[in-house]
């Protein structure tokens, strides 16, 4: 009977260590599951967070290339200059010349924008001081307008819109 209590005593016991065994295994074969999808998530979650990225990028480069529109037109005795920033208004009284040039040194940015499309705000150059910018970087002719000594550029989005700005400007003033 000892040999089958000492029979029934180590039998439990390899059972237990090959159950234990067979525990370890499955235990170790959740955790290589587990693991392998916490690595795929991550990959996953990397991926998406690039995407997210690219898309940021395309859309900022789009904004600099296609942003900005400057529109100009009479409002009373005023001429209302108005661009993706700002709304800038002159009254003719106050104008004294209006030249159209085709070249000049834009300067240096003081503060505005200066996209691939647009220009705007205000700028400070050696001939003008710091002036009022508002100009399609495109289009070759420009329109200065002198307000007491407070110059403003401009321009719109094709010469010949420019041109016919400036001859009507004249026109109005009287110059």
């Amino acid at each position: 009977m000892k040999e089958i209590d000492g029979q029934e005593n180590q039998t439990p016991k390899k059972r237990r260590g090959r159950e234990i065994s067979a525990d370890i295994e499955a235990v170790s074969d959740g955790m290589e599951c587990s693991t392998s999808k916490r690595v795929s998530a991550v990959q996953t979650e990397k991926f998406v967070l690039w995407v997210v990225l690219l898309l940021i990028l395309i859309t900022v480069v789009l904004v600099l290339f296609l942003a900005g529109n400057i529109d100009v037109y009479y409002e009373g005795e005023s001429l209302v200059i108005k661009s993706s920033m700002t709304t800038y208004s002159v009254l003719l009284k106050n104008i004294k010349t209006v030249e159209l040039s085709s070249n000049y040194d834009k300067g240096s940015k003081i503060m505005g924008t200066d996209l691939y499309r647009v220009s705007e705000g205000t700028y400070s150059n050696s001939s003008y001081g710091r002036y009022k910018l508002f100009v399609y970087n495109s289009v070759p002719r420009y329109i200065t307008i002198n307000c007491d000594g407070a110059y403003i550029v401009l321009n719109l989005d094709t010469v010949e819109k420019t041109e016919k700005l400036y001859n009507n400007l004249i026109e109005k003033l009287g110059l």
